[in-house]
């Protein structure tokens, strides 16, 4: 289908492409690299996770191997003490179940099963372990 375009739309399209370029071709590339350490508190089974930010003058980013080496070598069997360990809860909701239609597209896509197979394997699930609840409930409710 072909359609005549409006200047103003040729124009934003151009716009948009000419932007996009433009900070694709201005991008460069910046190495960094990350040091963390496994330390264990005195009465904690667990392992805690130290993230190395910068020393005491102020932060410092890490750019390249060699900067990385001679932090490690100058943090190199030093003593280190935990000073404070914050704890918290974290809720995580659980996800909606799916209705028929999300399970077979997302068994589709995932999974490369037809509709029939999904719908099959829900059933199955449903009659013989009740892992799956009532797979045809929503579609009863949409008068189908």
């Amino acid at each position: 289908m072909i359609r005549k375009m409006k200047s103003t739309d040729l124009d934003k399209v151009m716009d948009i492409w000419l932007f996009s370029n433009i900070q694709a071709h201005d991008f460069i590339p910046e190495e960094y690299w990350n040091l963390e350490a496994k330390l264990k508190a005195k009465g904690s089974k667990k392992k805690l996770t130290a993230k190395f930010y910068g020393t005491r003058e102020g932060r410092m980013a890490i750019h390249k191997k060699e900067e990385l080496e001679a932090v490690t070598a100058a943090l190199e069997g030093a003593q280190y003490t935990v000073d404070e360990v914050k704890t918290g809860e974290r809720v995580k909701k659980a996800p909606i179940p799916f209705t028929t239609s999300t399970l077979q597209q997302e068994a589709s896509k995932t999974l490369n099963f037809s509709t029939q197979k999904t719908m099959r394997l829900a059933q199955q699930l449903y009659e013989g372990v009740g892992l799956v609840h009532a797979p045809w409930h929503d579609l009863q409710e949409e008068g189908v």
